[in-house]
């Protein structure tokens, strides 16, 4: 079974200009019964969202920090593509130091 990550607002008046309704990822939203694997990283398990190549899955996150990812959604921040990614870029690892 797919483990769901979503994001609910408690507070109508927190001070965020983003929006209240809930979030939740694409993967759950399909109804995934295993976690996808990632077409960026080799781990299974995070906040997916739906690529438009070949119907493959990638983490939210890989996407946002991968040099030359674009997504055919902006405002969702889905339809991610790796087609504009420069081919020296592949195998290289990105770390996000948090």
């Amino acid at each position: 079974m797919t483990k769901s990550f979503s994001v609910i607002s408690d507070s109508e008046s927190d001070g965020s200009s983003s929006s209240t309704e809930p979030w939740f990822c694409e993967a759950c939203l399909y109804g995934l019964k295993e976690p996808p694997y990632c077409e960026l990283c080799p781990n299974r398990f995070g906040a997916f969202k739906k690529a438009d190549i070949g119907g493959g899955w990638v983490h939210l996150l890989c996407a946002l920090y991968t040099p030359g990812i674009t997504f055919g959604d902006v405002e969702r921040l889905s339809a991610i593509s790796w087609q504009e990614q420069d081919y020296k870029l592949f195998g290289k690892r990105v770390w996000l130091k948090i």
